[in-house]
């Protein structure tokens, strides 16, 4: 499969215009942030999160390339399908909180706004994927990120 980074050095961030996440050719790396006053999703809460991004891996509105749900924050690569990629983190965020609320969580669910970038090239999406996937080891959280029931790739040829 892919070797993960030994170091992973992301470049100087940069905002783009609300046009360019509507660009079906691009790929994005989303990273969304618990809120503040949440240090670990509850089961339930996790359960209902990676639900909602299983769904989204047949629903369209974006193609999900990756995923991988951490105790206390998200991270998802994609490229805009039917929806930009902003109105899909958007309405993800909002579908999620609805659904937290639903197993008894209350508040906020996501801290305001989300870290992302682009990706540039093939060499950083490898790169990327390898960060997304390997994220629950550098954590301590397992020794192998197959087993880490919260992360998802496409078929992605190394």
């Amino acid at each position: 499969m892919l070797e993960p980074p030994n170091e992973v050095r992301f470049p100087k961030r940069i905002r783009l215009s609300a046009d360019a996440y509507d660009d079906r050719a691009a790929t994005f790396h989303f990273t969304i942030r618990a809120h503040a006053e949440i240090r670990n999703f509850s089961d339930d809460t996790r359960e209902a999160i990676w639900s909602t991004v299983l769904e989204t891996t047949t629903a369209g509105r974006v193609d999900l390339l990756a995923a991988c749900l951490m105790p206390d924050h998200l991270h998802l690569l994609l490229r805009p399908g039917t929806v930009g990629a902003t109105a899909f983190i958007s309405s993800f965020k909002s579908w999620t909180t609805r659904q937290s609320w639903r197993t008894g969580d209350r508040g906020a669910l996501w801290q305001p706004g989300s870290w992302d970038r682009t990706m540039r090239n093939e060499n950083d999406f490898r790169t990327t994927v390898a960060y997304v996937l390997e994220n629950p080891v550098r954590a301590g959280l397992t020794e192998d990120w197959r087993e880490w029931q919260w992360t998802w790739v496409t078929n992605i040829e190394s």
